[in-house]
């Protein structure tokens, strides 16, 4: 099950695979957050949850909202 259904089912998305639609869909993140973490995302895979507040406008509260709706793929950072 990918994107926007997945939330339906209260499944994560992983923010290194999930559409700007998806990320959208969470709370506190609207465009301009979804195309950021999409940017940073293209720099660097998240390889935990932690590493999203290196996106610009996530801190702590918002990290925090997202906890649960947000899983980092165990494989995305294979060879780290």
């Amino acid at each position: 099950m990918r994107g926007p259904a997945r939330r339906l089912f209260g499944l994560p998305l992983d923010p290194n695979q999930a559409s700007l639609a998806s990320l959208e869909t969470l709370p506190g993140i609207g465009p301009s957050r979804a195309a950021a973490i999409a940017a940073a995302r293209s720099k660097a895979p998240f390889c935990e949850f932690a590493d999203l507040d290196r996106v610009p406008g996530i801190g702590p509260r918002t990290l925090e909202k997202l906890s649960g709706l947000l899983e980092v793929d165990p494989f995305s950072c294979t060879g780290r």
